[in-house]
């Protein structure tokens, strides 16, 4: 879980745990988290945000990616991103940097 010093904003990077294992499965991405054996799934626009894990990136980036891809605006992709951004660190999944 992330420390309340270290909210998850625009300019936060994230990246994936080293923890875990993925694999993709059409539109959808299964996650083994190696330390908890427990196993996730995500979908569509959730698991184009699983890809874009796999090294440091910016939310913003996140949602500016999102938003050229979908046409959708850039603040309610942000949203979004937070959101199941804030899921994935309170499962060990997400990594907050800075």
């Amino acid at each position: 879980m992330v420390p309340a010093s270290r909210p998850i904003g625009p300019e936060t990077s994230v990246v994936a745990v080293t923890r875990q294992v993925s694999v993709d499965l059409g539109e959808e991405v299964l996650i083994l988290h190696l330390s908890t054996a427990g196993y996730y799934s995500v979908r569509n626009v959730a698991a184009r945000i699983w890809h874009l894990l796999g090294s440091p990136i910016r939310v913003s980036e996140i949602a500016a990616t999102l938003a050229g891809e979908y046409g959708v605006p850039a603040e309610r992709c942000e949203t979004d991103v937070l959101e199941l951004l804030a899921d994935l660190v309170d499962r060990d999944l997400v990594k907050v940097l800075a």
